[in-house]
């Protein structure tokens, strides 16, 4: 009965395919996105509407060259091939019969595509960009986060997978192409506070100036050369695109999560994540008054996880303990909100980048809610930096 009820439900055929963009022009970097939807003709004759998300290698040859040498691909399929399927093992083990946190892999070729499941078809979708994330879309996002770090954890703590068969976070490689980006930001501002803001930010404008002039080295020496005591496998570009949420019918709350594009994932302190997400996805009001809610809620999350997972929750971290790590990495924060909130913050083909360049432009900053932004989070920031 079941082996017929397969068969009968498998499909026969392919009747029609329809492709087109999966993302908006200019929203993803590191690959092209294809949308492909299917008419399928099963065996019982029946037809029914599938699609799927095909992931590539860019065309550009330049920014396959990039693509190359960051092993994005090689990351992503790799997450896909290996660690996912460790983590539903480990979850099945110990009897999780919760969500997944990535969508199904269907196929992949190596190291250049991958055939992904359409989790709109599902019910997900992604939240408003431009808004920022609410209170509630940020404690699911949190405590998903922690779950996905508690599961890399034991695996790698098991032996299950060598955590060196990842490159380090693209912000602490101290590479020419990536500190240009960053310290182009800095530059950037620098020069608009001067002409165009109010003269009391011209101080913080030298004080941006001096930090760009070594900017790789200080993000080298806190992501990559200080000691780190409790490492797991990082998302490593969490932010508010690269979260699909499914909502609740009726009281429209966000109630479950999908991580997706997972070509920069690496081995480090959580906090590389936890800083990507609050600064760059938080909306203003949650960033300003609810980190540390935020963070009770991460830890107490990774400390269930990795317990059910049989584990000991000896030695993981705190609220306290989180709350100095993040202070540590204050330089990495301040990149973020410098350079990266104001590229995410622009909308569709003003986002594009020119091939191979992550071009800082000054009307990125001349948004007036960036703007605002901006001014609130500098100075508290370079509170906590030495020049």
């Amino acid at each position: 009965m079941i082996k017929r009820h397969e068969y009968m439900n498998s499909p026969s055929r392919v009747v029609a395919v329809e492709v087109e963009p999966a993302v908006p022009k200019g929203d993803n970097y590191m690959s092209d996105m294809i949308r492909a939807t299917m008419v399928v003709r099963l065996q019982s004759g029946a037809t029914v509407k599938k699609s799927v998300i095909i992931k590539r290698v860019p065309d550009s040859a330049m920014v396959s060259k990039v693509v190359q040498e960051n092993r994005a691909f090689y990351t992503e399929i790799d997450n896909y091939k290996d660690v996912f399927p460790a983590m539903e093992r480990l979850m099945d083990e110990f009897g999780d019969r919760g969500d997944k946190l990535w969508c199904k892999c269907l196929d992949y070729t190596p190291y250049s595509q991958l055939v992904l499941e359409d989790l709109k078809e599902v019910g997900f979708r992604m939240a408003d960009r431009k808004s920022g994330m609410d209170m509630d879309h940020a404690v699911l996002t949190v405590r998903s986060l922690a779950k996905f770090h508690a599961l890399g954890y034991v695996l790698i703590e098991r032996g299950s997978f060598d955590a060196d068969r990842f490159l380090p976070s693209y912000m602490g490689r101290n590479e020419p192409r990536i500190n240009d980006m960053f310290a182009g930001g800095f530059k950037v501002l620098a020069q608009l506070m001067r002409n165009a803001w109010e003269p009391k930010w011209a101080s913080v404008a030298d004080k941006l100036e001096v930090i760009a002039r070594n900017l790789g080295d200080r993000l080298h020496d806190v992501i990559i050369k200080d000691g780190v005591k409790f490492k797991v496998l990082n998302h490593g570009d969490c932010w508010v695109n690269n979260i699909m949420y499914k909502y609740d019918s009726y009281t429209r709350r966000p109630i479950s999560i999908r991580f997706v594009d997972f070509q920069g994932s690496h081995y480090n302190t959580p906090a590389l994540d936890l800083i990507y997400m609050i600064y760059s996805s938080l909306r203003q009001d949650v960033k300003r008054d609810q980190v540390t809610e935020l963070l009770r809620c991460y830890c107490t999350s990774l400390a269930r996880w990795v317990r059910s997972s049989g584990h000991t929750a000896e030695g993981l971290p705190g609220v306290e303990d989180m709350e100095a790590e993040m202070r540590r990495l204050t330089i990495v924060a301040l990149a973020m909100v410098v350079s990266i909130k104001p590229l995410m913050k622009t909308e569709g083909e003003s986002m594009e980048k020119k091939e191979g360049t992550f071009p800082q432009r000054p009307e990125m900053y001349e948004d007036p809610e960036i703007e605002d932004i901006l001014k609130e989070d500098i100075p508290q920031l370079l509170a906590n930096i030495k020049l």
